[in-house]
């Protein structure tokens, strides 16, 4: 006697489990029961158990043993793909809840571009820690440009950066710092004994260059067709990493046109030099994204302390 669908439904949601739609994903993908066993992570006589259940359960057979291995027969096929959409779904699910209880709890991903990092991160962080030890905080750092249509903004619970050109459904922006270009170079540089360094004196100085998308290399090229400089020295090194430029700059031998926040931590501990040349270049102002109606505790304490920084 076939069995009916009700029947049918009635035994899948009472003794089918999630297990069996993961051997049988499994089974169809591999062919081959020790190999799925092996991907499954258990043994190949349990692999067996589970393919068996599934198939007393809806009493039809799933897999064709042969010397090879296996095939799926048409009603594994026929399960096949609902089996990827409950096993999907029910990840969605598992990240979903996980997402929520990491905002509700002491836990809080922040994302921040170097400038933000350095102007912002930089002077909250040791206090935020000091006041709620408690709050676990991981930070990202990506470039200003990575914030564009493919960013994952659900990833992160908060974004420092300069206001993008599209904000995200949901969250807003609040600025926080002032910034503005600044001419930058090591403290032995022999530009530091000169006393009112001007535009003039930059001419021969040997320039560390980013990469050609960024901003600063923009306004660079900028500022060489203003002043008329041909062809300058420059040497290019393209990193994401801030600590790269410091390096660089460590030296007696470069200048560097940057966002001044990007450098600021090692401006205040005497590290680098600020040549504090007048360029008239001021920057839109950085400051930090989040989505209230999603913020757990954690967040709203670090946007507290972002609005007393500003």
């Amino acid at each position: 006697m076939t069995l009916s669908a009700t029947t049918l439904l009635s035994r899948m949601k009472s003794r089918l489990r999630l297990r069996h739609l993961q051997a049988l994903i499994a089974l169809t993908d591999l062919r081959s029961m020790g190999r799925a066993a092996q991907a499954f992570g258990i043994s190949q006589p349990a692999m067996s158990n589970l393919v068996a259940e599934m198939e007393r359960l809806l009493e039809t057979p799933l897999f064709l043993r042969h010397s090879k291995g296996v095939d799926p027969t048409l009603a594994a096929q026929d399960l096949y793909p609902i089996a990827l959409r409950i096993i999907g779904a029910t990840e969605e699910a598992a990240e979903r809840i996980a997402s929520r209880m990491t905002r509700e709890s002491g836990f809080l991903k922040i994302c921040a571009t170097a400038a933000a990092q350095g102007a912002i991160l930089d002077k909250l962080l040791p206090l935020f820690v000091a006041n709620h030890p408690q709050i676990k905080l991981q930070i990202n750092v990506t470039h200003g440009l990575s914030l564009d249509a493919g960013f994952d903004w659900d990833e992160f619970e908060i974004v420092c950066c300069r206001a993008p050109k599209v904000i995200p459904d949901g969250w807003c922006f609040s600025p926080v710092a002032s910034d503005e270009m600044a001419i930058i170079c090591g403290i032995n540089h022999p530009l530091v004994s000169k006393t009112n360094v001007a535009i003039r004196d930059l001419k021969n100085c040997i320039w560390l260059q980013d990469h050609v998308s960024t901003m600063a290399r923009r306004l660079f090229e900028e500022l060489c067709e203003r002043e008329g400089w041909d062809n300058p020295q420059e040497v290019h090194v393209h990193s994401q990493l801030a600590e790269t430029i410091w390096a660089m700059l460590r030296g007696d031998d470069y200048v560097v046109l940057i966002p001044r926040s990007v450098v600021s931590p090692w401006l205040g501990q005497g590290l680098l030099h600020d040549l504090r040349i007048n360029l008239d270049l001021k920057l839109e102002p950085l400051g930090y994204l989040w989505n209230a109606k999603r913020a757990g505790f954690a967040t709203r304490l670090f946007v507290e302390a972002l609005d007393n920084l500003s």
